[in-house]
């Protein structure tokens, strides 16, 4: 019971951070604590190593520990951002774009297993489906020139 009050209260916490991204950006919180911030590096060094995949995704990345969390969009300069409460273990979060919970894991994954997540959400398959008949239409523009 004690683990699930402060589950839910460390998502409440991010959860605020979570409202001005509502409908431009899913996000993802990667937390921890010192004990645990090489499970945190090695998790959001995966992510880094994808700055395409993760701007066509729409994904921003909150790197925490303890208290203090580095905001990541991969078009600006990473932003710090205190937090009232601190980082109690690792987990990695993601939120939708409609800033709903959509995954929590307490171990590292892979990028891989989140972009595959992501791009079976219906909101994604929109955005596939809307950039592929851009792609054809371009595609047919050049191809008569």
């Amino acid at each position: 019971m004690r683990f699930l009050i402060i589950l839910l209260f460390s998502t409440m916490i991010y959860s605020q951070n979570i409202v001005p991204h509502q409908w431009k950006s899913r996000v993802i919180v990667i937390s921890g604590t010192a004990e645990n911030s090489d499970k945190v590096e090695k998790q959001f060094k995966d992510f880094q190593t994808k700055k395409e995949a993760l701007l066509e995704r729409k994904l921003v990345i909150y790197k925490c520990f303890k208290s203090t969390c580095t905001y990541y969009d991969w078009i600006s300069e990473p932003k710090e951002i205190q937090l009232k409460t601190k980082s109690e273990n690792f987990e990695i979060k993601l939120y939708g774009l409609d800033g709903g919970d959509k995954f929590l894991s307490e171990k590292p994954i892979t990028s891989k297993q989140i972009f595959d997540l992501i791009d079976s959400m219906p909101m994604r398959q929109s955005e596939i489906r809307t950039k592929n008949k851009k792609d054809e239409n371009m595609h047919r523009t050049f191809k008569r020139d």
